[in-house]
């Protein structure tokens, strides 16, 4: 049981929607809705091949995704959208700090000479 006073989270949301909280369950959709629409822009945008949703908010994905999907294919021209896929990180909470060493490890291998030896 979470503290009376303590500070939103998102693991405490979803904590409270997993146990039912119909107020936390809201939020989530409420979320889900303005994240969709705001997907589908970049989809018309850019026509991605997939969005994905990494980082905290991927651990309440099984509340956030269908408002998203249904706001996407909403508010997305037809012709793109319905190519777009939105998914969750497969690394979830690390999303972030796994993109930072992809990039360091890709600058490394594009300049190994640039590596100080010691």
């Amino acid at each position: 049981m979470a503290e009376q006073n303590a500070p939103l989270s998102i693991p405490l949301i979803k904590q409270a929607a997993d146990a039912g909280d119909v107020e936390a369950i809201a939020s989530f959709s409420e979320a889900g809705h303005a994240m969709g629409q705001g997907f589908a822009g970049l989809i018309n945008i850019f026509n991605p091949e997939k969005i994905i949703l990494g980082g905290p908010l991927s651990t309440a994905g099984d509340y956030l995704l269908p408002c998203i999907k249904e706001n996407v294919s909403r508010h997305a021209m037809p012709e793109i959208g319905q190519h777009a896929k939105v998914l969750l990180s497969s690394f979830g909470t690390d999303a972030a700090l796994m993109g930072a060493v992809a990039i360091v490890i890709d600058d490394v291998l594009a300049n190994p000479m640039n590596v100080e030896r010691r």
